[in-house]
């Protein structure tokens, strides 16, 4: 039995891949991942073929259609995400939404967008023009900053730092930097934690705590843009989804990091996530 797509909405579908859909329903579970793989690699043939798919009345062909769409979805994402660390000055926002996608792949997007922009209009409520007023509103708000050795995976993604209320102290920083304006604010690595510097040579470090203080001179501060924190973000997601032994997230990073779609993104990576010597020799 072969599964069918209606064919007057196919329209637009070429002939050999519908042909090639049409073998979805095939109950050997290494057909069907096949078959997947083959479509995969013609993604920008596809068009509303996925869609069509998951309207069929086999629950086999339905599932891999659902299984087709979520690896359209996390490909665009890693592109997107790659596509904006190329970018000349990349948003910040965005991206770090992409990333909190990357890893927390179920959750709702809009969701996600809705909870930061609550975030942004409360802080811009506040209209901020000190460091002071910084730390005051984190304070108020209840915000904590972790230290960078905490290396968790909820205190890097922007969802699950909002709802908590407390996160890694670059990103707290850096949205605060962000939303308060660039002109002022400046993020920066200082004494091997982050913090935002004003030009009144004034500091607000977040380390476990919000400690505001003087700034030491700029030679002894890295000034840090958007890129730099969205690639420091993104790698310390694909260090803890090393630790994990995640090979799913490890791939899935990786490639959003490089923009290379293929297994070769694993050939600089330790065994087990690439062949061993012995394999290869």
């Amino acid at each position: 039995m072969r599964c069918s797509v209606n064919s007057r909405n196919a329209k637009a579908v070429k002939t050999d891949l519908l042909q090639l859909a049409s073998m979805l329903d095939d109950r050997d579970e290494n057909v069907g991942v096949n078959i997947l793989a083959q479509l995969l690699d013609r993604a920008d043939e596809l068009g509303d073929l996925p869609a069509l798919l998951q309207e069929s009345a086999d629950p086999v062909v339905r599932r891999r259609a659902h299984q087709l769409q979520s690896a359209l979805t996390m490909r665009r994402r890693r592109q997107d995400f790659h596509a904006r660390l190329s970018a000349p000055a990349p948003e910040l926002l965005p991206g770090l939404e992409e990333l909190h996608m990357l890893w927390f792949d179920r959750d709702s997007q809009t969701e996600l967008h809705e909870t930061v922009n609550a975030f942004i209009s409360e802080f811009r409520r506040t209209r901020i023009t000190t460091l002071e007023e910084i730390e005051f509103f984190m304070r108020q708000k209840n915000f904590l900053p972790c230290h960078e050795s905490t290396i968790q995976v909820e205190n890097y993604c922007i969802g699950a730092i909002l709802d908590r209320r407390t996160g890694a102290a670059a990103i707290l920083m850096a949205l605060a930097c962000e939303l308060a304006g660039k002109k002022q604010f400046h993020l920066v690595r200082v004494l091997e934690s982050f913090g935002i510097a004003d030009d009144r040579g004034m500091l607000l470090l977040g380390n476990n705590s919000w400690q505001l203080c003087r700034a030491p001179g700029r030679e002894n501060m890295e000034f840090w843009d958007n890129s730099m924190l969205l690639k420091y973000v993104a790698a310390t997601l694909l260090s803890c989804a090393v630790n994990s032994d995640s090979y799913r997230y490890v791939m899935s990073i990786s490639q959003a990091l490089s923009g290379d779609e293929s297994e070769h993104v694993f050939d600089g990576f330790p065994y087990p996530f690439c062949s061993s010597g012995e394999d290869e020799e």
